[in-house]
C-alpha cells in the first residue's frame, strides 16, 4: 500500500469490530469480547486520511498491523491479514483467563510494533501502556490512539530491555508478541525475569523457539539449550539496523530457545503453569511458533525465592477458556524434584 492509495472499507454496524461479523467462524466466541467503550473516531473523515496520509508519508507504510482508524479507514486495506487473525486469538486469551473484565485490566504491551494489540484493548476499556523501540513505529500507534481518543493509551518509545516495575509499574496482563525471538543472551533472561516481576497476574508469549539444539547459554547456574538467530549484518550499522521493522533493535543475533528450555526458564524466574493456546485457530503458524500464557502464584514469595531449580513437567490435558495443552510448571503447591517427577506414572514428562 501506498500514500496514493485509499484503505477504506463499507460502513457497518459495529463497523470497527475485530473481522466482518458476517463469517461467523471469525467471531469471538464470547458476545461481551466484542463490546468496545470507544466506537467514535475523533476526527471527521477527511481529517482521519489527512493524517493518516501524512503519517505515511514521513514513517512509510504500515507493514504488520492493519489498524481500523474509523470511517471505514483501515492501515492496511480491506482484506484480513495475519494479525487480524492472531489478534482475535490474543484478545480471546485476555478476555477468558483474566479473572475481571477488559475494562478493569492495566495491560503492558511489549514491543507494540504499530500498536494494532494496544489500541484494540484500549479501545475495550484496558488502561495500557505500549513500549516500543522504533519511532516510526510508535508514530504509526499515536496515530491510532488520537483517532478515537484513548486516553487509557499511553505509548513510550524505549527499549523494552529497560523494563523495570520501579520505572513502569504492575500490569495484570503482560503482552509479549513477537519479541523474545529478538532478544540475544543474557538480554533475553534478564528482560524474563523483568516481566515476571511486572506482572500480577499472567503473561502472553507468542514467539518462534528452536527446534534444535545447536548452542547452550547459562543464566544463574541453569542450561538453556537453543539456536542462534541472525538479525543483522554483522557489519552493519546502528542507522540500518534500526530501518529493520521487524528486526531487533541493534544486537546482530537472537537466541532462540527450545520449548524445553523456555519452560524451564518460566518456571525459573517465578510462572508456575503455562497454557498453549490451540483454539482460536490462527491459519498458517508454522511448528516452531508457539502461544503460551504463563500464571505467577496468586501468592507470590518473597523477592529472591521466586526461582526454581526444579526442571519444568509438561502434562497433556484439555484445558478450559479456549486452551489446549497444559504445561504445568514446579510451584510451591506442588515442590516435586525430578526424581520423584521421573517415576510419576501419570503422564508427566520431563522436559
Amino acid at each position: 500500500m501506498t500514500a496514493g492509495q485509499a484503505s477504506v472499507c463499507e460502513e457497518r454496524p459495529h463497523e470497527e469490530r475485530l473481522l466482518s461479523p458476517q463469517n461467523p467462524a471469525e467471531a469471538l466466541a464470547d458476545p461481551a469480547v466484542a463490546e468496545y467503550l470507544h466506537v467514535h473516531p475523533s476526527w471527521n473523515e477527511e481529517e482521519t486520511w489527512r493524517r493518516f496520509q501524512q503519517t505515511v508519508e514521513e514513517h512509510g507504510p504500515w507493514t504488520a498491523h492493519n489498524v481500523p482508524l474509523g470511517h471505514g479507514i483501515r492501515t492496511l486495506g480491506t482484506e484480513p491479514v495475519y494479525d487480524d487473525r492472531k489478534l482475535r486469538r490474543i484478545v480471546q486469551i485476555v478476555a477468558d483467563l483474566a479473572p475481571q473484565r477488559l475494562p478493569t485490566l492495566r495491560v503492558l504491551d511489549l514491543a507494540c510494533l504499530e500498536g494494532q494489540y494496544a489500541v484494540e484493548f484500549a479501545r475495550r476499556g484496558a488502561t495500557v501502556l505500549a513500549i516500543e523501540g522504533r519511532a516510526a513505529h510508535v508514530a504509526k500507534t499515536l496515530l491510532a490512539r488520537d483517532a478515537w481518543g484513548l486516553t487509557r493509551l499511553t505509548v513510550l518509545e524505549d527499549d523494552v530491555r529497560n523494563l523495570h516495575p520501579d520505572q513502569h509499574g504492575t500490569f495484570d496482563a503482560v503482552l509479549c508478541l513477537g519479541i523474545l525471538y529478538h532478544l540475544d543472551a543474557p538480554d533475553l533472561f534478564v528482560f524474563m525475569r523483568r516481566v515476571a516481576e511486572v506482572c500480577r497476574g499472567f503473561a502472553v508469549f507468542d514467539t518462534h523457539v528452536s527446534l534444535t539444539k545447536e548452542r547452550r547459554e547459562v543464566f544463574e547456574g541453569e542450561v538453556y539449550s537453543g539456536r542462534t538467530h541472525t538479525e543483522h549484518p554483522p557489519d552493519s550499522t546502528l542507522e540500518q539496523r534500526l530501518r529493520g521493522p521487524w528486526s531487533s533493535l541493534n544486537n546482530p543475533e537472537s537466541f532462540w530457545l527450545t520449548p524445553q528450555s523456555l519452560l524451564r526458564l518460566l518456571a525459573h524466574v517465578g510462572f508456575t503453569s503455562v497454557f498453549e493456546c490451540l483454539m482460536p485457530e490462527v491459519p498458517g503458524k508454522t511448528t516452531d511458533r508457539k502461544v503460551w500464557t504463563a500464571f505467577l502464584p496468586k501468592h507470590r514469595p518473597a523477592t529472591g525465592e521466586n526461582a526454581s531449580t526444579s526442571r519444568a513437567v509438561v502434562r497433556n490435558s484439555t484445558s478450559v477458556l479456549n486452551c489446549g495443552t497444559a504445561l504445568w510448571l514446579p510451584s510451591p503447591l506442588f515442590p516435586f524434584g525430578c526424581a520423584e517427577a521421573s517415576q510419576n506414572n501419570d503422564g508427566l514428562l520431563l522436559v
